[in-house]
C-alpha cells in the first residue's frame, strides 16, 4: 500500500513500464523493425531465460509506434529544453520515469510534495541508498523539483512534466492490455488512482463549469469489479481539489473499464466511458486531460 490515501498491490514493474521502455529506449530500436513481421521475441517473467524467449503476436506496428510517438511528443516539453528521442538524455528520462514509476516514487509525490524521509516511509520497499538514486535521476531528468522548507531537509515536488508523463504510461499501458493482459503487468487501483491525482490539477476548462465529478475505473478482478478513481472538484473552470477516496453523491458521473477510460483519454470523441448527470463536466474532463496528455507537451 502506498500510504494511507492510494489502495492496490505496490510490488514489482507497473503497468506500462515495460512496453515504454522497450518502445521508446534507444537501446531497442532494433525491436521495433521485428514487429513489421507482426511477431516480436518477448521473455516472460514465468518463463526461465534458459528456456528462450516467448514470441507473442502483436496487434499491430502502428500501436507500438503510437506509443513511441507519444513518448517523442512528452520529451518535447522536458524544462531544460526538448530531448530526442535515443539520446542518451532522453533514455535517462524514460528511465527515470519508469523506474519512479514501477518503485511508485511517482505514485507516492501525486498527493502532495514530500521529504526524503516522507518518501522513505511511503515507498517502503526501497532502501536509503536506492531513494536517493531513484529520486536524483527524477531530479536530473526533471521529473522532480526540490523546494526549500523551513524544517530539516528539502521537499521534493512533482513537476508539471511529470505529471505529463502519464501519457506516455497510458499508450504503453493499451499496447500491454492488448498483447497479453493476463501475463502482463494489470492496471492496479493506485495507478489509477495517482493518475488522476496527477493529471487533473493540469486541467482548464471553460470557466462556466463547476461540479463535483466522480471518475470511476471498473478493474476487473476474479469474480468482483474493483472500482478505482477519484472526486475531482471544480469550480469556475479549475480543478481545486481532487481525492481517490470515492463517494456516492456528486454532479457529474463517469463509469467505464480501463481500455475504455484509456481510450476516452487518447481520443474523446470516440469515448466508450459512461457519462452520468452534468455529461458538459464529465465530457470537458474528458477533453481536458487529452489536451494536457496527447495535446501540445506541458513545458
Amino acid at each position: 500500500m502506498i500510504g494511507r490515501e492510494f489502495t492496490g498491490d505496490a510490488r514489482g514493474t507497473r503497468a506500462g513500464a515495460h512496453v515504454l521502455s522497450l518502445a521508446a529506449a534507444s537501446a531497442h530500436r532494433d525491436a521495433l523493425s521485428e514487429l513489421s513481421a507482426g511477431v516480436l521475441p518477448w521473455v516472460s517473467e514465468s518463463v526461465p531465460v534458459e528456456d528462450g524467449p516467448v514470441e507473442m503476436i502483436m496487434p499491430s506496428t502502428d500501436e507500438v509506434l503510437f506509443v513511441r510517438f507519444v513518448a517523442e511528443q512528452w520529451l518535447r516539453g522536458a524544462p531544460g529544453g526538448a530531448l530526442t528521442l535515443g539520446s542518451d538524455e532522453a533514455d535517462a528520462a524514460i528511465l527515470a520515469l519508469t523506474e519512479g514509476w514501477s518503485e511508485t516514487l511517482v505514485h507516492a509525490l501525486a498527493s502532495r510534495p514530500l521529504t526524503l524521509t516522507e518518501l522513505g516511509r511511503t515507498v517502503g520497499d526501497l532502501s536509503r541508498p536506492a531513494l536517493e538514486c531513484r529520486l536524483t535521476a527524477m531530479r536530473d531528468a526533471g521529473l522532480v523539483e526540490a523546494r526549500p522548507t523551513d524544517a530539516e531537509g528539502a521537499l521534493y515536488a512533482a513537476t508539471d512534466w511529470l505529471r505529463a508523463g502519464i501519457a506516455p504510461l497510458i499508450a504503453a499501458a493499451r499496447f500491454e492490455h492488448h498483447i497479453d493482459p493476463m501475463s502482463l503487468p494489470r492496471i492496479e487501483s493506485l495507478d489509477v488512482e495517482a493518475a488522476f491525482l496527477l493529471t487533473l490539477p493540469l486541467v482548464e476548462l471553460p470557466t462556466e463549469l463547476s461540479g463535483l465529478c466522480r471518475l470511476v475505473v471498473e478493474l476487473p478482478r476474479v469474480e468482483v469489479i474493483l472500482p478505482a478513481g477519484a472526486m475531482a472538484r471544480v469550480e469556475g473552470g479549475r480543478v481545486i481539489s481532487c481525492t481517490p477516496r470515492l463517494a456516492d453523491e456528486a454532479d457529474a458521473f463517469a463509469t467505464g473499464p480501463p481500455t475504455a477510460w484509456m481510450d476516452a483519454v487518447i481520443n474523446p470523441p470516440a469515448s466508450r466511458v459512461i457519462p452520468e448527470g452534468d455529461e458538459a463536466l464529465v465530457r470537458a474532463l474528458f477533453e481536458g486531460l487529452h489536451d494536457v496528455l496527447f495535446g501540445i507537451p506541458v513545458a
